[in-house]
């Protein structure tokens, strides 16, 4: 059980460090910057922040638990997996050439 903890930790912390790091958190924070109170306004900003993200973990916690049968996935997900990845690489070439 810890091993397997442990092997979806390290594919979620990139994808974690991904959505600290990404602008819709860097925005705001040179907003921010900018308003009459700039410390008020960012400890506002920080505990909203870490409200909404510790309510969204905790929620998904739950409904992980709450689909603890379904240990195996289907035998056509990764066919649909490949699908999808190719839509949307065609979907990006497109878009890249118009």
């Amino acid at each position: 059980m810890t091993s397997s903890l442990g092997s979806e930790l390290t594919e979620l912390i990139p994808l974690a460090l991904v959505i600290t790091l990404s602008p819709l958190s860097v925005i705001p924070g040179i907003l921010m910057l900018h308003t009459p109170k700039p410390r008020p306004t960012a400890v506002a900003f920080l505990v909203g922040w870490a409200i909404g993200i510790g309510g969204l973990t905790a929620g998904f916690v739950a409904i992980s638990n709450a689909l603890d049968g379904l240990n195996r996935q289907p035998t056509w997900a990764p066919h649909l997996r490949i699908v999808i990845g190719a839509a949307l690489i065609l979907f990006g070439l497109y878009r890249w050439f118009t």
